[in-house]
């Protein structure tokens, strides 16, 4: 996920000094925050995964990312994305009309409760450049 950090909006984080997990948002828009950190001192709290549809590195194919700010985040995405409904509805959204699907990174929010995540909701998403 590192490789495609310098390309994505999202970029999930850990602070050494906090010992907190987070995801940065570079760029927030309205109503969104710079930085969703995780308290994991709390055994129920929220955690934060990412989904991300990327063009290959080369450019030449397309590459899709899987993290999370801890392992209750990365299932939250990963959950999503295997999920069917929830993600089949995210991509039917954000369709072209040529029935394209663009480049995107997403950002979802789930709460953890010892470790599980029942669900997850989407927090942001960007279209890739």
């Amino acid at each position: 996920v590192e490789l495609f950090a310098s390309h994505m909006n999202f970029y999930v984080d850990y602070d050494w000094q906090t010992k907190q997990n987070s995801v940065i948002n570079k760029a927030p828009r309205k109503g969104e925050l710079p930085l969703y950190a995780e308290n994991a001192s709390d055994a129920a709290h929220n955690v934060f995964g990412l989904i991300a549809f990327e063009p290959s590195l080369d450019r030449e194919g397309d590459a899709l990312l899987v993290a999370g700010t801890s392992s209750a985040g990365t299932q939250s995405a990963a959950d999503f994305l295997l999920s069917g409904k929830s993600f089949a509805e995210f991509l039917h959204q954000i369709e072209r009309k040529d029935g394209s699907i663009p480049h995107f990174e997403l950002l979802l929010e789930a709460h953890s409760v010892g470790g599980n995540v029942p669900g997850s909701n989407i927090i942001a998403y960007r279209f890739a450049p």
